[in-house]
């Protein structure tokens, strides 16, 4: 079915239904630079009050200011604006990226991948059938002026992102009170589903891909902060692409959760996330460093076919693991001599990004590690 309603006529769906890209249903529970500046002045200039002093017993007076620096009247005073409308004046300048009533789900879709923070359907775009993935984020809006600026905080940091490993937004839509994000159909899947097929030289290739798209994303002063197989998309020229960015953070702030609190991936998750600390230590937060963590997790995940700590069914067993400083195995390296090198050279990689914050390398040193590897195979 497609998106038809326009934006600013959408009213909050009620709490006891909700209708969805595949039929009604209750709605799923709630999980979830300058650009970030720019958001937050907007969202603010929508409504600014004062209130008088009252001291003297006389009523309080409400002042309203529009945009244009003109008092208005308290009976003129306009109601605070949705979280959705937040949504849609913020990316305002980005209007070319809003493809609600433009995106048609056929009733049959299924889920293509059941995540933590998102649905992904199959969609296509109405005037031109071109098939699309349709990331429903499991992120309501409607009782939140935080969570959409958030949200929409990512799509402009995504939509500014220009790279051959980074897969670009198309845009994004408003069902309700919960928004969707638009990419390109990738029929290869994920990286996840995609590396068995792969030979020790695509391999390296593909890792150099990704070291590539994420030194890019840091050199514009964003983090990734969800990195992991699952998160590359394979292209038809079998390119990795970097995708998902910052949705595991709306995930976590949409919930309640803080970064004191583990949340997401937690087997791709840098040791600093979990060590102990007191109610006064500042809380961990996802950097550049933290990006690089996760990069030699993604690393080892090519390496062995699997993911970190397979041999740890339980996400409790993992916390109290990675707590205790252990890391994952070395894994038996292949036989032949040059599918050796390449395995060796693989981990050691995963050594440099899981040493100490300090002594940790950044992707830029990572890149360099692999163009120079790359040039002897």
């Amino acid at each position: 079915m497609p998106f038809t309603e326009p934006l600013s006529h959408r009213l909050p769906s009620p709490l006891s239904s909700h209708t969805t890209l595949s039929g009604t249903m209750p709605p799923p529970p709630v999980e979830s630079n300058e650009a970030s500046k720019e958001v937050d002045k907007l969202a603010d200039r929508l409504q600014k009050t004062t209130v008088g002093d009252n001291s003297t017993g006389e009523s309080i007076k409400i002042v309203v200011q529009n945009e244009e620096g003109v008092e208005t009247s308290p009976t003129d005073a306009p109601q605070r604006p949705s979280s959705a409308e937040v949504l849609a004046r913020v990316l305002e300048s980005r209007e070319y990226l809003n493809l609600t009533g433009k995106i048609h789900v056929e009733p049959q879709a299924i889920r293509t991948k059941h995540g933590g923070a998102a649905d992904v359907y199959v969609g296509t775009i109405i005037s031109s059938g071109k098939k699309v993935a349709v990331k429903r984020l499991r992120l309501n809006i409607g009782g939140s002026e935080k969570i959409a600026k958030d949200i929409a905080r990512e799509i402009r940091v995504w939509s500014e992102l220009y790279h051959p490993n980074i897969l670009p937004i198309l845009g994004y839509c408003i069902e309700g009170d919960y928004p969707s994000l638009i990419s390109t159909w990738m029929l290869n899947g994920s990286l996840r589903e995609y590396m068995t097929g792969l030979d020790k030289n695509r391999t390296i290739a593909m890792m150099s891909g990704i070291a590539n798209g994420l030194s890019y994303i840091h050199s514009k002063g964003a983090i990734h902060s969800d990195l992991k197989s699952d998160n590359v998309l394979v292209s038809p020229d079998e390119e990795a692409l970097l995708t998902d960015f910052g949705v595991s953070r709306m995930d976590a702030l949409s919930a309640g959760f803080t970064t004191h609190s583990v949340k997401g991936s937690t087997r791709w998750q840098a040791v600093e996330f979990f060590e102990i600390f007191d109610d006064e230590s500042p809380a961990p937060t996802h950097t550049k460093k933290t990006d690089v963590w996760a990069f030699g997790m993604t690393v080892y995940e090519l390496l062995t076919h699997d993911v970190p700590y397979h041999n740890l069914k339980d996400n409790n067993q993992v916390v109290n693991y990675i707590s205790r400083g252990k890391l994952p195995k070395q894994p038996a390296f292949a036989s032949e001599v040059a599918d050796r090198k390449i395995d060796e050279f693989m981990w050691s990689i995963c050594e440099k990004c899981w040493s100490e914050v300090r002594s940790r390398p950044s992707m830029e040193d990572l890149q360099t590690d692999l163009l120079s590897f790359s040039s002897k195979l």
